[in-house]
C-alpha cells in the first residue's frame, strides 16, 4: 500500500473525504488481521478506539464511536451506531440498534431497533425486544424461574419474557 497519503494536504471537502476513506480502510484492514469479521470492510466506520475479543462479527454500516469494548463471540447487526459502550461476551445486537454510554452484560439479545441511552446498564442474560428504549438505568437480572427437579419444562423453555428481564429486583426488610 502506498503511503503518499501521509503527507497529503487537505484543500477541500473532497480531499478530506478521500483521506478519511483511506484512514477507515486501514483501520478495517487492521481489525480483519486481528480476527474481527467485517461483513463489508468498505461499509464500516471506527471513530475512536476498539478493544475486542475473539470471534467478533460486525455487519455492514456499523459506526463505532469513542471507546468501545466488545467481548468474545459478539455479533453486531447491520446499521448499528454504538458510542462509548461495553458489550459482554456472547451478546447479539440486532440491526438498527443504537447504544450510547452504556454497558451490556454477557449473553444478551438486544433489538432490533433498540436504543440504550446514557447510563444504561444491562446485566447478564437479558433480552431487550424490538423498538425498546431504556430511559432509566436498568440494572435488572431476570428472576430465576423456580422449577422442581421433576418438572417437565426444560430450562430453555422457562426463560423470562423481555418485560420480566427489565424488572429491577427489590428487597423488603
Amino acid at each position: 500500500m502506498r503511503a503518499s497519503h501521509l503527507a497529503a494536504g487537505v484543500n477541500n471537502k473532497l480531499q478530506l473525504a478521500e483521506l478519511e476513506r483511506i484512514f477507515q480502510t486501514e483501520q478495517a484492514q487492521a481489525l480483519l488481521k486481528a480476527g474481527v469479521t467485517l461483513r463489508d470492510p468498505a461499509r464500516f466506520d471506527l471513530r475512536g478506539r476498539l478493544k475486542h475479543g475473539q470471534d467478533v462479527v460486525i455487519d455492514v454500516n456499523v459506526v463505532l464511536e469513542g471507546d468501545i469494548e466488545i467481548g468474545d463471540n459478539v455479533e453486531i447487526g447491520a446499521n448499528c451506531v454504538i458510542k462509548n459502550a461495553k458489550i459482554g461476551a456472547n451478546s447479539k445486537i440486532a440491526p438498527f440498534s443504537h447504544f450510547e454510554d452504556c454497558e451490556v452484560g454477557q449473553n444478551n439479545q438486544i433489538g432490533p431497533y433498540a436504543r440504550l441511552r446514557p447510563q444504561a446498564r444491562l446485566s447478564d442474560d437479558v433480552h431487550v425486544g424490538n423498538l425498546s428504549k431504556s430511559k432509566t438505568p436498568p440494572s435488572a437480572k431476570a428472576p430465576k424461574p423456580t422449577t422442581s427437579p421433576t418438572s417437565a419444562t426444560p430450562k430453555s423453555a422457562a426463560k423470562p419474557t423481555s418485560a420480566q428481564a427489565r424488572l429491577v429486583p427489590t428487597t423488603t426488610a
